[in-house]
């Protein structure tokens, strides 16, 4: 449902927090976004951040610091 909702808002980024998102979910979220994503995977349980982007948005992600704890994100 979130990311209908994300698609709706017609945004070419969108972050998210308190994903509660696992190495194990990871695929089938990407599967389901059906664009570039990326993750910093918290527990199934607590943390966890997410950048989506649209298909249509144009961009090449240079370097991106991922934190070990699933706190941020930085491209």
């Amino acid at each position: 449902a979130i990311f209908a909702w994300c698609r709706k808002q017609n945004e070419n980024i969108i972050f998210l927090q308190e994903t509660y998102s696992t190495v194990n979910n990871a695929k089938l979220w990407k599967a389901e976004w059906g664009a570039p994503l990326e993750f910093a995977h918290g527990s199934s349980n607590s943390r966890g951040v997410a950048i989506l982007f649209q298909k249509r948005f144009d961009c090449k992600i240079i370097k991106k610091s991922i934190g070990p704890n699933g706190r941020y994100i930085s491209i």
